[in-house]
């Protein structure tokens, strides 16, 4: 095996065209052969499937090199360890930070990160973030590592919904009515189903018609009071 001054560049270059050509298998792979997969149940089925052995295939390229350069140099390993580290140290936070969320949250719920600003149902808890989807459909990859720091509103996904109807008014609150401040207030109420759409138009200066949804018409009300108190406040 080519060594110059200690430094086994061979075992070094096989290191990396493995590396190379396992992140390639996997990107192929991931891209292009789940695609083939028209049944919903057959596709996460194989996700979750190939998400394991992602996994491990990474575990076992890691421990197969670390191996071969402690027996060839220690002082390169631990160059390789610090260089392994500092570049996958994002995807190892959202790991941990995941484990601590993993038993918290579960698929269908509705969340709201209020840091981000950002909601949507939980379409998926993967390995590293959550796929959302939010009211317009689109999907959302959220890093469980930008949850740690952040408020996070958890809602349980229900089929009961009624559709409230209701008009505000400066002059009933006293307050100017502002769009973001209206729906921070209603995603924050306990009676407002999340996961449906939130409609809000301002019909006239000063006035603004809300149709939002709620569990029933007794908590339609109790909804429209929470509302008003919040911004009486």
């Amino acid at each position: 095996m080519a060594n110059i001054r200690g430094i086994p560049i061979m075992l070094i270059v096989a290191i990396l065209v493995s590396g190379l050509l396992l992140y390639l298998v996997f990107f192929v792979l991931d891209k292009y052969l789940i695609t083939f997969f028209n049944k919903k149940r057959v596709y996460n089925r194989f996700y979750r499937v190939f998400s394991k052995v992602q996994l491990l295939g990474w575990f076992v390229w890691f421990v197969i090199s670390v191996y071969f350069l402690i027996l060839s140099s220690p002082i390169i390993t631990l160059i390789f360890l610090i260089g392994i580290y500092l570049f996958t140290k994002d995807f190892w936070k959202n790991i941990y930070a995941g484990i601590f969320y993993i038993n918290k949250l579960k698929e269908g719920d509705y969340i709201y990160i209020s840091k981000l600003e950002i909601g949507g149902i939980i379409k998926k808890l993967l390995i590293s973030d959550i796929k959302l989807q939010n009211s317009k459909k689109e999907l959302i990859y959220v890093p469980y590592s930008l949850l740690t720091n952040s408020p996070l509103i958890r809602k349980e996904k229900s089929s009961n919904h009624y559709v409230n109807e209701f008009t505000l008014s400066t002059d009933e609150l006293n307050i100017p009515l502002d769009d973001k401040r209206i729906k921070e207030v209603i995603i924050n109420c306990p009676w407002t189903i999340i996961s449906k759409p939130i409609d809000i138009d301002f019909i006239d200066t000063g006035k603004v018609r809300i149709n939002v949804y709620t569990f029933s018409k007794d908590t339609a009300v109790k909804q429209k009071e929470f509302i008003i108190s919040e911004f009486s406040k």
